[in-house]
């Protein structure tokens, strides 16, 4: 076991390497060691002072330049040869440890006083902080990693006719732009009030689910119950009013029980409310930790609490959500599919949904890799417009989409059914 001692030696270390070995700042950067790392404050002190010369003259000081901050008695400078790699392993290490000793102790506390929320809140956040406060840099060097690349862009030749190599989204359109989820991107679908997004996303997490993998589904307006009885009515194909009050056909109920039958031998499909609205980023990661899943889909982002003390849904909480989300993506290695609302009053008149129409806050359209519109068609009820507003990888574009909305099916246009009548178009299959 560590002692405080050691840890405060191995941040003392730690300094002198740097100023013993100035070339392997980047190391540090790349590290992203600040501040918080050092337990003691004249380390701290010492450390802060290190940065903020290098920041001013991209440079680190020598010791003689420190010397007019911290004279001979009040800080000594050793030489240091451990390498500067098994430094940063051994500060990072003790920073873990004063992460989850702080964790385990606001949880033990908060627990003696009886609020239980509040203690596993604290264990939330200390498994987020422990996971994305502390990051590992991931760097490339083309010149080196041909080979790699090459194979891993062969694994992709054939594996999907059209061209889809992360996981589908079951919308052939955004697959057909994207190529699919990939690792490490935050796709954020945003809609007006009743006009179909968390219809959306439960399709996209259907397909995910369908195509092999085991997601994870976070929603803040629905129970699980609703969750549920959703999905069984769009597996089967079956009235999800009927299946609600009780009035399912004969037909209806068989299909019914061949796919719970059916569902019931595939592999896990995880649904998790919040209905009190108390989750954060560091409840999400607890989550993904506790489930592991390939893909995480988060409705109505905009409902959370911001961990940071921001108030609901003000930009500055919105921002740290979104921001939150993406590290989430990033450390874990996995596309997250978040959900928020969109600004009637905000969008210019017959034009529907579009970037400056997404509530709250620009972050979204910052933050995502994606940024997808959802509406319902003015013209028609029963047709729903998914648009592309911005991506890093495909272009601005509409699709539209006939949806059965009693019993959660839809079949994909490849045509816009407001320019002409269609009738001679082919349409994709509908699904269900």
């Amino acid at each position: 076991m560590t002692t405080e001692t050691e840890v405060l030696d191995i941040e003392h270390r730690f300094i002198c390497r740097i100023l013993t070995a100035p070339d392997e700042w980047i190391q540090a950067v790349n590290a992203q060691i600040d501040g918080g790392f050092f337990a003691n404050p004249k380390h701290r002190r010492v450390w802060e002072t290190i940065t903020d010369y290098q920041r001013e003259y991209r440079t680190v000081p020598t010791v003689a330049m420190l010397r007019q901050d911290f004279p001979k008695g009040t800080y000594k400078f050793l030489r240091v040869d451990e390498p500067i790699n098994y430094l940063i392993d051994e500060l990072r290490d003790s920073r873990k440890a004063a992460l989850l000793e702080q964790g385990i102790a606001d949880a033990a506390t908060a627990w003696e006083e009886g609020d239980y929320s509040k203690s596993l809140a604290a264990l939330y956040h200390t498994s987020s902080a422990i996971n994305t406060v502390i990051p590992v840099a991931d760097d490339m060097d083309l010149t080196k990693t041909g080979d790699e690349r090459l194979a891993a862009y062969m694994e992709r030749i054939g594996q999907d006719e059209d061209g889809v190599v992360g996981i589908p989204t079951g919308y052939r359109c955004l697959d057909l732009a994207t190529g699919g989820l990939q690792p490490e991107q935050l796709i954020t679908l945003a809609g007006f009030s009743k006009n179909g997004k968390s219809f959306v996303l439960l399709d996209m997490a259907r397909a995910a689910h369908l195509s092999g993998h085991s997601p994870l589904f976070l929603g803040f307006e629905m129970s699980n119950r609703e969750q549920g009885e959703r999905m069984d009515a769009s597996r089967a194909g079956v009235s999800l009013s009927r299946l609600r009050n009780g009035t399912l056909s004969k037909d209806e109920w068989e299909m019914l029980e061949r796919s719970i039958v059916d569902l019931s031998a595939m592999h896990s499909f995880t649904f998790s409310a919040d209905r009190g609205r108390t989750m954060t980023i560091s409840g999400v990661a607890a989550k993904i930790e506790q489930y592991r899943p390939p893909v995480v889909y988060v409705d109505g982002v905009y409902m959370m609490e911001d961990e940071e003390g921001e108030p609901r849904m003000t930009p500055r909480a919105l921002s740290n959500l979104t921001q939150g989300f993406k590290r989430l993506a990033q450390s874990f290695k996995i596309p997250i599919v978040i959900s928020t609302q969109g600004l009637e009053w905000k969008a210019d008149k017959g034009k529907g949904m579009s970037r400056k129409t997404v509530g709250y806050s620009s972050s979204f359209l910052t933050d995502s890799d994606a940024l997808i519109g959802v509406e319902i068609s003015p013209e028609d009820p029963d047709i729903q417009i998914l648009k592309i507003l911005a991506s890093r990888t495909a272009q601005p574009a509409d699709f539209y989409v006939r949806r059965d909305w009693d019993r959660g099916g839809f079949e994909e246009l490849d045509y816009n059914p407001f320019e002409s009548d269609g009738a001679d178009d082919d349409d994709y299959s509908l699904a269900y």
